[in-house]
């Protein structure tokens, strides 16, 4: 039992990592981003390009307006 508990405490460590810029992306063209927390929104504006999803469920993009790279792992909802 004990082991089990450490291979699933393991496992969970080595999900929690950085964005992954080679990460597969959501699709090719810029899309709408808006983002979530708690029923309010955090966050909404466009991408530039790729909507990259990294290891954890977070996504990673380059902001449109201001060129900067935006990494959440907020509830988003992305529009094509």
């Amino acid at each position: 039992m004990r082991q089990l508990l450490v291979a699933i405490v393991v496992l969970g460590l080595v999900g929690c990592t950085d964005p992954d810029p080679s990460s597969p992306p959501l699709g090719d063209k810029a899309g709408e981003v808006s983002c979530y927390s708690g029923g309010l929104s955090i966050y909404s504006g466009k991408s530039a390009g790729k909507i990259n999803v990294d290891q954890a469920g977070g996504y990673e993009f380059t902001e449109q307006d201001s060129g900067k790279i935006i990494r959440t792992n907020a509830d988003c909802v992305i529009k094509y």
